[in-house]
């Protein structure tokens, strides 16, 4: 209807009723803003107001609990049929706000959608909802989380209070086998101890749990050649959560506030090559893997505080480089060697697609590793962990490494210098290095000075032959070492 024949309209109502002009265009505004089911809907306000009403028709309140909440710059809205919080784009809801509104001035334009839009996150908006979800696996039939009075996984019904926003469509059966994933996974971990900690590791991810006395071991790097199974592993555990909870934000990237807000919200971030001899920021390192809140900021979003609660796995050839003087990041990580490459003839392109049908038994597999890490309290670290982390902290400084390696405090003890130069021209070659770094008196020095820091060794000496006192080779000096000219260096 034109604006003329809404004026004549006009006149024939004045006319009629005898009301004043500003009544009659009052009247009239009132009608064309009038939308059924809502009634009048004159403003951005009374738009959200009005679309409120069908998100509450989706999901009420319930006690304490919201059945509709955006946070992480997402929406969820509950299924009571599923059982968890469903994940709704904001796409979705701004096409779903224009249908129920059609007619409206208020939903017509894009700029008009995004003010109606912005008025319903101020009314839905409770930024860190999901902090204190349960810990647990939310499956076809239950909730599966670890009762530590039991110190058993134990099965619940779903409901609203576990705050789940997704569940895996198995079953968790105990029974369940993963024949063709144990295997793989035994040819390229043979160690046990190894794929203990892996399948730990993954029973965080996959149950969200955490064991209380290593809380902040929250990175776990796979390091080893390529074709060790290293990715492949990695693309496992992303099968296991829905990519709404899965991310890939290299570490090198968390200095950066735009990158930062990616790991909201998520479980599991994940990075499948990390650059070999990289330095990674270590202070940024630590409060993320700690799960200390961190500023962050949406593209075309302000600042704001979040909490990071991933678990990362980082896959590399080589291991990084760490700052670390205080040895926080010790607690923060766990090294996982891939020391077995698989040869050409070994690979197979459809592994991971076979792997589909196993999924109950992988999940059956990890469920496994979280109830025993959570009944230990900790992870045992792996063979080769320990000499990681000092790799990543001194890199090829054969000095650093031998002292921290070879070495062991021995207050009754004393070693000759000769022994020690020895020991460290050895030691270097092992490690693919010149037996020339040991040469000369600055190791020596450096050596001396780490001893005395480390262990407390003491310097003296007899018959102009010089040893240190409180300190003890770990290995004996080789028969041949004796012959090796070191000794005058």
């Amino acid at each position: 209807m034109g604006a003329g024949e809404l004026a004549h309209i006009q006149v024939l109502l004045g006319q009629a009723t005898g009301l004043e002009k500003p009544v009659l265009t009052g009247l009239t505004r009132d009608a064309r803003n009038t939308i059924r089911p809502f009634g009048v809907i004159s403003s951005y306000e009374a738009a959200a107001k009005a679309y409120s009403s069908v998100l509450d028709g989706y999901a009420s309140p319930e006690g304490d609990l919201a059945g509709v909440v955006f946070a992480q710059e997402n929406w969820n809205i509950f299924d009571q049929s599923e059982g968890y919080y469903v994940h709704v784009s904001k796409g979705e809801i701004t096409k779903d706000l224009v249908e129920k509104l059609r007619g409206s001035w208020t939903v017509k334009t894009e700029r008009d959608q995004r003010e109606v839009v912005r008025r319903l996150v101020d009314r839905y908006e409770i930024p860190r909802f999901f902090d204190d979800a349960a810990e647990g696996l939310p499956t076809q039939e239950c909730f599966v989380r670890f009762d530590a009075s039991a110190r058993a996984l134990i099965a619940e019904p779903l409901a609203r209070s576990h705050k789940a926003r997704f569940r895996v469509d198995v079953a968790l059966s105990r029974t369940a086998a993963a024949p063709r994933f144990l295997a793989g996974l035994e040819r390229v971990l043979p160690d046990p101890r190894k794929r203990q900690a892996l399948q730990e590791f993954v029973g965080c991810l996959a149950l969200r749990v955490t064991p209380w006395q290593d809380c902040d071991r929250r990175m776990a790097i796979l390091w080893g050649p390529g074709g060790s199974g290293k990715s492949t592993f990695i693309e496992v555990a992303r099968s296991l959560l829905p990519p709404e909870l899965v991310a890939s934000v290299p570490p090198k990237t968390w200095g950066d506030e735009f990158s930062r807000a990616r790991l909201e919200g998520v479980w599991l971030n994940y990075c499948t090559e990390l650059a070999g001899n990289q330095l990674i920021a270590t202070d940024i390192l630590k409060q993320v893997l700690s799960g200390e809140t961190v500023t962050a900021r949406h593209r075309y979003g302000q600042e704001r505080e979040i909490r990071p609660i991933a678990l990362h796995v980082v896959a590399t050839n080589e291991l990084p480089r760490i700052s670390d003087s205080s040895g926080a990041l010790d607690r923060r990580l766990l090294v996982i060697h891939f020391d077995q490459a698989l040869s050409q003839a070994e690979m197979d392109g459809r592994f991971l697609k076979s792997l589909r049908e196993e999924r109950p038994g992988i999940i059956a597999w990890a469920a496994e590793g979280a109830e025993r890490l959570m009944s230990r309290g900790h992870f045992e670290l792996p063979p080769g962990h320990a000499e990681a982390m000092l790799r990543m902290k001194f890199g090829d400084d054969i000095v650093s490494l031998f002292a921290h390696t070879q070495l062991e405090r021995a207050p009754d003890h004393r070693v000759t210098s000769a022994d020690l130069r020895a020991a460290l021209a050895n030691y270097a070659v092992e490690q693919g290095h010149d037996r020339a770094v040991a040469a000369g008196s600055g190791p020596m020095r450096r050596l001396s000075s780490l001893m005395e820091v480390n262990y407390g060794a003491k310097r003296s000496a007899s018959n102009n032959a010089p040893f240190y006192t409180g300190v003890a080779l770990k290995r004996p000096p080789a028969p041949q070492d004796a012959e090796t000219g070191l000794e005058g260096l």
